[in-house]
């Protein structure tokens, strides 16, 4: 994800369906949108070689928890 871009429009962009739509959850920090799930990763968030530290989020359904 490159530059800044409202989220409606990423899902527009993709032809995203109703349900995908009702379904995304967006995390953030303080300051930006890092990740519209399942659909979209901000690259400066992505891990890389200069990684050090990582954040591991894992998103279930209610019910689905293993």
């Amino acid at each position: 994800m490159k530059g800044a871009k409202k989220v409606g429009d990423i899902l527009t962009d993709i032809k995203a369906k109703k349900s995908i739509r009702e379904n995304t959850l967006i995390f953030e920090d303080q300051e930006k949108i890092i990740w519209a799930c399942p659909i979209i990763i901000n690259d400066l968030v992505k891990i890389s070689e200069s990684t050090s530290k990582i954040l591991e989020l894992k998103v279930t359904r209610k019910g689905d928890i293993s």
